[in-house]
Formats: C-alpha cells, sequence, structure tokens
C-alpha cells in the first residue's frame, strides 16, 4: 500500500474544506427539516360565522378578499386539511405558489410591458389611479430593483445602506445594530435627519418598520425606495427639508433577517413563504411569529401550537428580535410610526386584540388614516374591521397600548398590495407600490412633526397702492397640539411698517384657518421693484419661512420731496414751535441742537408739518433741520430763544449791597451809600 505524501498547506486546505462541506450539510439539514409548507390559492364561500368557528379549530386565514360573496385567500396544506376535514367546499386556483408565483410574474411583466408600450403610442387622457401616481412621483436615480425576483436579497440591503452614508453622510448615519436574532444576525437601525449622528432634543422623532414577516418583502423595498426620495430630494423639496431638518426619521428595514434569509436560501428567485422568524421550538418545529409577540395583551392562554404560522411564543417579547425593537423604541419618544406588511391594500390601526373595542384615540386614527391613504385608496380600520381577525400581541397595539416605559405612539399597519400581487409581486408591480407606499410615509413625516402648513394667498403679488395685506391659509397636520405664530418680517428699506403677528392657539388636527397682515411701504418705492417679505410660522419651538415676492406697480407716485419751507411759528425762552411745507410722505423726522456743539436731539414719525420743542434753554442760539423717511435732512435753519424777563425775589440779607438812608430824618431824596 503506497503512502499518501500530503505538505502541511495541502493538509490544512482539506480540512478547512470539509469544515465548510459539514457547515454546509448542517444549514441543508435544518433547512430541509423545517421546510415551508405548500401553499395554495383557493377560492371558497363562507361567512363570517363559518370562518371564525373554523378559526377555533385552528385556521390561519389572516389575508383573504371576498367578491360577490366568494373568498379569495391564500393558505397553507394545514389549512387546507382543515377545510377538507370540515367539509368546507372550495377550488384550488394555484397548486403551488412557491413554484408558479416565478411563471406567473413573468407573464404580468410581459402584460405591464405591452400595457406601458400601448399607453406610451396613444398618449391616452384617462388614467387610472396607479398610472396617475407613476407620473407624479419620480423613481429615485439610484433606486434599481434586486436580484431576488426584483427584490433585494440580505446581503444587497445591507450594501445599499452602506451606500446610502457614502453618498449623503451628512443625512444619514451608518446602519447601526439594536440587536441580535436567534441565529445571531445584527438587526439594523438607521436615522435620517439633518444632523443625523447628533441628538437634538426638539426634534419629533418617526419610526418605519419592515419584515415582520419574513415573506413580505414589499415592506424592505418600498422603504428603500422612500429612503432614497429623501436623500436626492432634500435640496430641492422645500417642505421636505424642512420637515427632515426638524425631525428624526428612524428606519427598522428588516426586522426579521433569519426569516428572510431563509427564503433566500430556498427560493432564490423570490416566491419563499417562510413567515416566522427561526426559532428552534425544540419539539421538530421553527418559528415565532414576531408580530404576535409583543408583551401587550400578549394572552398567555392561548393554545400552544408551535406549527401555527401565528404562534406567539412562549411570553412576550420571549424573541431577541422583538426585544430589540423594546429596547430601542423604549429609547426614543417616538410620535407615530408605519410597521410595513403586505397584502390586501389596506392600512390597520389599533385595537388588534378586540373586535368590538376601540382605542381612545380612535377618531384620530381614523383622521389621520384617512388622510394617508388619499392617494392610495386603502381601505381603513382595525384588523377585525379589515380582516375579520382579532390578533393579539402586535407591534401596533404594544407601541400605542403600553404608555408606562415610552410615551404612547400613533403606530398603523400598511397591508401593502392587492390579491393579484399577493406576497410576492411581479418585478413591474414593485415600483408602482413603491409609490403608493411613498404617500403614506410622506404624510407620517408631516403629522408625525409638530408641523402647520402656511401658504400665503400669492406668492408673486403685484400692488398699485403703498399699503396693502397678505392674506395667508394655515393648516394644522401634527398629531400634537401647538400654539401657532405667523408674523411677517422684511430687510428691504422700502418697507415702512408691518402689521402685528397673528396667533393660532386651537387648531384640531387637519383643522385650516386663515388670517391676514398688513404692509405698508415707504413713498419712494421704485416702480417694479421687486420686494422680498417673509411670512414666518413658528410653532414655540423652530420656524420656517415661506417667501413672498411684492412687486410696486400701476399709477402710483413714487417721487419723495424733501420738505421745504422750515422756520420758526412762535419762540419763546423754553420753546418753539416750527413749520415746514407738507410733502406725499408724512413721516417726518426733526433734529436740532445748540449752535456749535456735535449732538442732535431727534424726533421722528411726526406725521403733521409742525412740531414744538421744549425745555429749551433762555437766550440761546439753535440750529434746526427737517427730513422724512425718503429724504436727508434740508439745510440748516437757525432761531434764538428770547431772554427771561421774569422778576426773582431778592435775598435782602445775602444779595443787597449795605445802604444809609440821609438825611435822617429822611426829607424828599433818597441817596444809596457806595462803598469803594
Amino acid at each position: 500500500m503506497k503512502s499518501l505524501n500530503i505538505n502541511k498547506n495541502q493538509f490544512a486546505l482539506c480540512l478547512v474544506f470539509l469544515s465548510c462541506l459539514m457547515i454546509f450539510s448542517g444549514i441543508q439539514a435544518q433547512h430541509k427539516h423545517s421546510q415551508t409548507e405548500k401553499y395554495y390559492r383557493v377560492e371558497t364561500k363562507l361567512n363570517t360565522q363559518e370562518i371564525n368557528t373554523l378559526r377555533k379549530k385552528g385556521l390561519e386565514m389572516d389575508h383573504f378578499h371576498t367578491s360577490d360573496g366568494i373568498i379569495t385567500a391564500e393558505i397553507s396544506k394545514s389549512d387546507l386539511n382543515l377545510l377538507r376535514a370540515n367539509n368546507v367546499k372550495l377550488k384550488i386556483k394555484i397548486r403551488n405558489l412557491s413554484k408558479r408565483i416565478p411563471r406567473r410574474n413573468k407573464r404580468t411583466d410581459k402584460k405591464a410591458l405591452r400595457k406601458s408600450n400601448k399607453i406610451s403610442a396613444s398618449n391616452s387622457a384617462k388614467r387610472s389611479l396607479q398610472q396617475n401616481l407613476n407620473n407624479t412621483i419620480q423613481t429615485p436615480t439610484n433606486f434599481k430593483l434586486g436580484s431576488m425576483g426584483g427584490f433585494f436579497t440580505l446581503e444587497e440591503a445591507l450594501t445599499i445602506f452602506d451606500d446610502m452614508h457614502s453618498k449623503y453622510p451628512n443625512l444619514i448615519a451608518k446602519k447601526l445594530s439594536i440587536g441580535t436574532t436567534v441565529e445571531n444576525r445584527p438587526i439594523y437601525m438607521i436615522k435620517i435627519s439633518d444632523n443625523p449622528t447628533v441628538e437634538e432634543a426638539d426634534e419629533e422623532e418617526i419610526l418605519l418598520t419592515a419584515l415582520h414577516h419574513a415573506r413580505e418583502p414589499i415592506g424592505l423595498t418600498q422603504l428603500i425606495f422612500y429612503m432614497w426620495h429623501v436623500l436626492e430630494n432634500y435640496d430641492s423639496d422645500k417642505e421636505l427639508k424642512t420637515l427632515i431638518d426638524n425631525t428624526a426619521l428612524y428606519f427598522i428595514p428588516i426586522i426579521n433577517p433569519d426569516g428572510y434569509s431563509f427564503n433566500e436560501f430556498t427560493n432564490p428567485n423570490g416566491g419563499g413563504f417562510w413567515r416566522k422568524n427561526r426559532r428552534d421550538n425544540g419539539n421538530g418545529t421553527f418559528g415565532v411569529d414576531l408580530n404576535r409577540n409583543y408583551d401587550f395583551l400578549w394572552e398567555p392562554n392561548n393554545p400552544v401550537n408551535t406549527t401555527s404560522q401565528t404562534y406567539r411564543g412562549t411570553s412576550g417579547f420571549s424573541e431577541p428580535e422583538t426585544t430589540a425593537i423594546e429596547n430601542f423604541v423604549n429609547s426614543r419618544k417616538l410620535t407615530a410610526a408605519l410597521n410595513y406588511h403586505s397584502f390586501s391594500n389596506l392600512l390597520i390601526h389599533p385595537w388588534g386584540y378586540t373586535g368590538t373595542e376601540f382605542t381612545p384615540d380612535n377618531d384620530v386614527f381614523i383622521a389621520a388614516a384617512n388622510y394617508l391613504t388619499q392617494e392610495n385608496g386603502y381601505t381603513v380600520g382595525t384588523p377585525f374591521q379589515t380582516l375579520n381577525v382579532i390578533d393579539f400581541g402586535t407591534s401596533d397595539d404594544w407601541m400605542y397600548g403600553e404608555q408606562t416605559d415610552k410615551p404612547k405612539i400613533f403606530a398603523m399597519t400598511p397591508e401593502v398590495g392587492s390579491r393579484a400581487d399577493g406576497f410576492w409581486p411581479a418585478s413591474s408591480r414593485i415600483v408602482p407600490l413603491c409609490k403608493e407606499s411613498l404617500y403614506m410615509n410622506a404624510k407620517l413625516l408631516r403629522i408625525g412633526a409638530l408641523y402647520a402648513k402656511i401658504t400665503p394667498a400669492n406668492t408673486n403679488q403685484n400692488t398699485e397702492s403703498l399699503k396693502g395685506i397678505i392674506n395667508f391659509d394655515i393648516e394644522r397636520f401634527s398629531l400634537k397640539p401647538a400654539n401657532w405664530t405667523v408674523s411677517l418680517t422684511a430687510t428691504s428699506p422700502f418697507v415702512k411698517t408691518l402689521g402685528a403677528p397673528e396667533n393660532f392657539t386651537e387648531l384640531t388636527m387637519f383643522e385650516k384657518s386663515n388670517g391676514s397682515i398688513n404692509y405698508e411701504l415707504t413713498a419712494n418705492t421704485p416702480k417694479n421693484e421687486s420686494i422680498q417679505l417673509n411670512l414666518n410660522v413658528s410653532n414655540g419651538v423652530w420656524c420656517y419661512t415661506e417667501l413672498i415676492n411684492l412687486i410696486l406697480n400701476g399709477d402710483v407716485t413714487t417721487i419723495c420731496n424733501a420738505p421745504t419751507g422750515l422756520s420758526t411759528n412762535t419762540i419763546n425762552d423754553t420753546e418753539a414751535t416750527l413749520v415746514w411745507n407738507q410733502t406725499n410722505n408724512t413721516n417726518y423726522k426733526l433734529q436740532y441742537r445748540v449752535k456749535g456743539t456735535t449732538d442732535w436731539n431727534t424726533l421722528e414719525n411726526l406725521v403733521t408739518n409742525s412740531a414744538t420743542i421744549s425745555s429749551l434753554t433762555a437766550d440761546t442760539e439753535y440750529e434746526i433741520q427737517i427730513g422724512n423717511d425718503c429724504a436727508d435732512f434740508s439745510a440748516s435753519v437757525f432761531f434764538k430763544t428770547t431772554t427771561n424777563n421774569t422778576l426773582s425775589t431778592i435775598d435782602f440779607e445775602n444779595e443787597v449791597e449795605p445802604f444809609q438812608l440821609f438825611p435822617n430824618p429822611v426829607k424828599n431824596i433818597i441817596c444809596r451809600t457806595r462803598h469803594y
């Protein structure tokens, strides 16, 4: 038998190869041992009572649509068996969604391309809602589709976050790990603000999350789309800049990286149906539903079924992923949050744990949700109202309901995509769905910030008068109340006066009011002069400005003459009344001083062509000049006060010189004796 000659390097290489093979085999074994169930798209007829009865038996159908009494749902093999065991008649439309999704999406993409070419060729004036959104919102320059059926792999997404920071370091911070998963992957948070690495106490804070559920990649994708939109439009969109400068936007785009990575492994072209995290439950099953693991009415009495898609774990916050969210959220002072899911074209708000009770802020939730969905037309309501389900331990219920360790957060869940889109939309549908979501994100920024929008009636205003009014509307968007003050300022020398600020102290959310502030221009304002007025709105914490361009035109006399004919009317020893010829500008100013001295005394804002100066010194010569707002002072005129002729009382003892009367006794002549 021949001996093998293997050197040290070859031996080390063999060890590395064997180690990698063992690790890969272990991963394969784990994945094989925990493959997801087959998923079906089915149609059936069930009423609400029948659905609730089946749910008590274990039915997990949570995404379905009803049309003409027919329910369309995407269900697991376990749900299919349960329906059949309960004699529910159904029709299977798709037998294996994971395999059919790539083929279905290719057909959808080809159809979308043909439709796009047809619309482009016909230049049709009729546009659907989605087409209008596509025309209104520009796709960010840096946004590109990923390699997983158009969606991003985990590594691609993390690389994008690094690229964002590299391109916009002054707006977006480096991704920061806030915890690790069951499989020891980091859970990243990214912050966007004007000072992303600085804690600014006065800023309102907003949170956007995605991928609680690993099979819902559109949540991650639309957040990346929105993040690029903010970064690329910050300098050109004035309102966006104002809000970003005064708000901290926090993103946790991949709450469940383990589950997401698992779907990438099993379905590298998209279509994986794994939902939960990758917790080894110790009994041959894997995963906890992270959106049932929040410790607010977690419902410990719920039957333990670890195979369930909605298995909520052994206790509230039993999972490191939800614990990371808990710790992060409790460290902030968040006002509002959107926790993205898919699908069903919904915007869901608390409560999820009950179908009959509503939050104390239910009216606010409804108003906010209706506002956020004006463009995409999503259905608004609680989980029970929208999906006929009751969910315990959800992120929205905890974020809003737990108010001891943190303030209440107005948290809602968008369910992005239609029944036709499903969990893995076609690549041609990704950008349109991102645009649908962008409006919700942009409007959440409005209501999460301490923001009231000021809108001048006319930002380019022509006037034929020196006096006018700036009219404006003000609308409150913020969830939080504030006292708003609107003021008018200017730096132009041709602005004579501006009216007093207006206060708005009792605006309710989405309430609109109006106001007006006066202005007056100087008489020497040149015709066609462009004058900038600043319409400012302050919430008591920060202020922003809308610019108004004011132009004086028309038949307006703008010649400003200096006053002439300055003279004295009456003079005495302490006062002098002065008069001059009237001009078209009645805002006169007068200055006077003792002749030969350097310091002037000034009287301003004189509205008539006369004035009296007092506290003068008798028998003193004075110098006077007259002017107005649009002309320098005139040449000097001089006058002299009169002599003081008032007799004073004599102090005989100290002031009068000694005198004698003679002869004595006195006769007809009195003579004073002088001493020399």
